[in-house]
């Protein structure tokens, strides 16, 4: 598959990404006629996890595709946990939790203290049954390792980047809803500060059956101020990349708004006057 490309922040900014923040509080108090529904065939317990979905997906870069039958659908990406995403992550819990100046800024610092030192990313991977047109015929199971046993490699500018990778999770299940609706951000270290107050998390059974299998992968590498950066996975079958590029060479201390710079207590009283109108 072609490389996509994205931009992101090249460095961790101190305060969220005001703009970006904003689309993450607009997101959480949306709803799209998809929701509407597929609530109406999900559990209630789950339904919050549609919109946090929003919020990661916005961000993402397909780098695989699964046929269902009729038509291919896009199955693996690769997310970059960067200011820009995670300004999207706490501007949506900010509008659901209505999380107040201190709460904001101690998650923002809990989450650049995990995220900040380094360029990160979200590596989901998956193996889904082959199926035919109309299934006319039964569904073929694909081997897992295409997941599982995998290589990144990761070039700034044309140089190889030092890398490392750690295994959030893998699961398994009869159908991909459940795979595609789990909260891989609960099996990092700063999950209350990424997690949904209200939400009940996933539960798994001891044993996993089913041929719909995904693995979440958390692939960091120490490059910066690059112009180019490309992720690839490596496996026995497959090359699997996405290309993306600095929106900046240095990310601002502060955002710039109507004249006045805006940090975390300007987007809180932004949020608060808007609400008062």
């Amino acid at each position: 598959m072609l490389a996509a490309a994205v931009f992101i922040t090249a460095t961790f900014p101190s305060v969220p990404v005001f703009e970006d923040f904003e689309i993450g509080r607009k997101m959480a108090l949306t709803k799209s006629r998809n929701d509407l529904t597929r609530f109406g065939r999900l559990p209630l317990d789950t339904a919050e996890l549609l919109d946090l979905d929003k919020v990661w997906r916005s961000r993402a870069v397909a780098i695989g595709s699964w046929n269902e039958g009729i038509r291919k659908v896009d199955v693996e990406w690769v997310v970059p946990l960067d200011g820009k995403t995670l300004s999207r992550w706490l501007g949506w819990l900010s509008a659901r939790e209505g999380l107040e100046e201190r709460e904001l800024k101690q998650k923002w610092s809990e989450i650049g203290s995990y995220f900040g030192s380094e360029t990160n990313f979200l590596v989901i991977l998956s193996s889904y049954p082959k199926k035919t047109p109309f299934d006319l015929a039964d569904a073929e199971p694909q081997p897992d390792i295409e997941t599982r046993d995998v290589r990144f490699v990761v070039t700034a500018d044309g140089s190889r980047a030092p890398v490392s990778a750690s295994l959030l999770a893998f699961h398994r299940a009869k159908d991909r809803q459940p795979l595609e609706d789990f909260a891989w951000w609960l099996e990092t270290p700063i999950a209350d500060s990424l997690g949904f107050t209200f939400s009940t998390g996933s539960s798994w059974p001891i044993i996993e059956r089913g041929d719909y299998a995904c693995a979440w992968w958390l692939v960091s590498t120490d490059a910066s101020n690059f112009d180019s950066l490309t992720l690839e996975v490596l496996s026995r079958r497959k090359i699997r990349s996405a290309t993306f590029n600095p929106e900046m060479k240095q990310a601002p201390q502060t955002v710039e708004k109507t004249g006045a710079k805006i940090g975390i207590s300007g987007v809180s009283k932004t949020l608060q006057a808007r609400r008062s109108i």
